[in-house]
C-alpha cells in the first residue's frame, strides 16, 4: 500500500477489502443507487448543454484543420477507465499524421537580430 492509498483508507474514502484480490481496493461515493441514476441524468445533460454549446467552436476547428493540411480532423485514442476497463476516446487531431514516424523532436526557435 502505498502514501496515497494509506491516507485514503486511514480518511475513510477508501475501503480496503481484503475479501477480494481483482479488486483490492473500492472507492466509498456515499450514493444509494437512486442518487447515483439522479446524477448520471444531470450528468447527461450538462455534457449535451456543453456539446451544444461548443458546437460552433468544434466546427470552427474542424475548418481550420481542413484548410491547414491533410489527414484526418480526429483519431481514436485507446485509455484504461475506471476498474480497468479499456475504452476509446475520440480527439482532434493536434499534429501533423506522420509524428509519430519522425519520432520526439524539441525545437527551439533562436532569432539572432
Amino acid at each position: 500500500m502505498n502514501c496515497v492509498e494509506t491516507y485514503l483508507v486511514c480518511t475513510h474514502k477508501m475501503h480496503h477489502n481484503t475479501m477480494t484480490r481483482e479488486s483490492e481496493y473500492t472507492i466509498k461515493d456515499g450514493m444509494s443507487t437512486l442518487e447515483k441514476s439522479i446524477k448520471r441524468v444531470f450528468d447527461f445533460i450538462g455534457a449535451l448543454i456543453g456539446l451544444i454549446l461548443t458546437f460552433p467552436i468544434f466546427i470552427a476547428i474542424i475548418i481550420a484543420q481542413k484548410i491547414e493540411g491533410e489527414g484526418p480532423v480526429f483519431f481514436l485514442q485507446e485509455r484504461i477507465g475506471r476498474n480497468g476497463k479499456d475504452f476509446k476516446i475520440i480527439k482532434f487531431r493536434t499534429m501533423k499524421t506522420t509524428a509519430e514516424d519522425e519520432g520526439p523532436s524539441w525545437r527551439m526557435s533562436m532569432t539572432t537580430d
